[in-house]
């Protein structure tokens, strides 16, 4: 069972800690004393990136004295479950969690010898760029970062003192995401890049490397991105109409009440992340505007629904996988009262897209992995004549499945025009 220090306690005298080179995977070794600014962390699933930087940055802490790391995120509620529980891990394994201040509350590290971890969300962007002070910052799942955040976390880790140093680590799912123009495609200098897979992970048990490798067989593209970490640009896409663009949703409900709110959501687990999609319908003029998601892997129906309702959605309709119908009476007595299972059915995918299709698709900066969707989500390729198909693959599609029955009140609702099979790929 884990301890933690009462807050407002002190901490227990200095720590003495030797740790041998065979709990880090070998993959690992040469970076443990980068000094870079820039230090980037990426490849595939499973080959414990994230694990590696915990354990590497809490060394670092316990060898400079009052050094202080903000670790960041996306969202502030994702933090807790993911990368703060990392370094709780770490902790117990080092057998140092009795010497430091935990606070359960803010999350915040204190170390015997001053240093101090401060854990922040790209969610509330005023808070995280007051922070002064900061000698390291560690961004995980950094595709998921605006470039607009990123330039702001730059120009703050600056000053005298010891060298100010970024780690950040990810999954390379997009090749014309920002972070491959500013590290790979025109780097920046000083920068450590390290690139691991799975195979580089000898703590992985033999199940999950099983399920990975069956992937190489049944899916080569997704193997080639979700497992050896390359950068994903898919076939002939399934959305064109589409652009990334920044908007305020409120100066949006003023020029248009007319707008309407649309909420969808796709069930998942482990294998597969659990999704909500939210946009403003603009059926009229054939305008979507998409500007909250959530993407979240093992989440139980109770953590999924507190999810949604910190997120303000508890009194919104949402439409959800039905083939789950379980799970939306669970949500319902979680207090999603207003979910409802969409209207599945033969056809229902392609019909569904059809209608996307219509609307010229505007997507919030912040909405990183719905934008990955739209650029990897493609057709099948037919083996024998390599033609296109009309059916889409099944991947890259968690958030766009999501968006489909987000529309569906608003497709029964509306005459569906006849578009041209050559939008399938036909």
């Amino acid at each position: 069972m884990r301890k933690f220090n009462t807050e407002g306690g002190r901490p227990l005298p200095a720590i003495n800690l030797n740790v041998d080179k065979t709990v880090f995977n070998r993959a690992y070794l040469p970076y443990l004393n980068t000094r870079t600014r820039y230090n980037i962390f990426y490849g595939g699933a499973g080959s414990g990136k994230s694990r590696f930087l915990a354990m590497k940055l809490t060394l670092d802490l316990l060898k400079r004295p009052k050094t202080k790391l903000l670790v960041v995120r996306q969202t502030f509620a994702s933090i807790r479950d993911s990368v703060y529980a990392e370094f709780l891990d770490v902790f117990d394994m080092f057998q140092i969690t009795d010497h430091l201040i935990i606070s359960k509350s803010t999350l915040n590290i204190e170390f015997p010898n001053g240093s101090t971890i401060i854990f922040k969300g790209g969610d509330d962007e005023t808070k995280l760029l007051s922070i002064s002070g900061v000698d390291l910052c560690w961004v995980e799942e950094a595709f998921q970062i605006s470039y607009d955040l990123w330039s702001q976390l730059k120009l703050r880790l600056r000053g005298g003192g010891q060298k100010k140093q970024f780690f950040l680590s990810f999954n390379p799912i997009s090749a014309l995401h920002w972070l491959k123009k500013e590290f790979f495609d025109n780097p920046l200098d000083d920068v450590t890049i390290c690139h691991t897979t799975y195979k580089d992970n000898r703590f992985l048990d033999d199940e999950y490397i099983r399920s990975i490798e069956e992937m190489e067989t049944r899916d080569p593209v997704k193997y080639a991105v979700y497992a050896l970490g390359k950068w994903g640009v898919m076939g002939r896409k399934v959305f064109e109409n589409w652009a990334v663009e920044s908007f305020k949703v409120s100066e949006l409900m003023k020029e248009n009440n007319a707008m309407e709110m649309a909420v969808g959501m796709d069930f998942g687990y482990v294998s597969d992340p659990s999704t909500l999609i939210c946009s403003l319908v603009d059926v009229a003029n054939r305008k979507l505007y998409i500007f909250d998601e959530l993407y979240e892997h093992g989440l139980l129906n109770n953590e999924l629904a507190r999810r949604v309702i910190d997120m303000g959605y508890a009194k919104e309709r949402i439409v959800a996988d039905s083939a789950e119908r379980k799970s939306i009476d669970e949500l319902r007595g979680y207090g999603l009262r207003k979910i409802q299972p969409a209207a599945k059915g033969a056809g229902s995918i392609l019909t569904g897209i059809q209608y996307v299709q219509q609307f010229d698709i505007i997507v919030h900066p912040d909405c990183e992995h719905t934008i990955n969707e739209l650029e990897n989500y493609s057709y099948k390729k037919d083996k024998q004549t390599g033609k296109y198909t009309n059916q889409p693959s099944d991947n890259f599609n968690h958030l766009i499945d999501a968006l489909r029955y987000s529309l569906e009140p608003f497709r029964t609702n509306n005459r569906l025009t006849t578009l041209p099979s050559n939008l399938f790929g036909i």
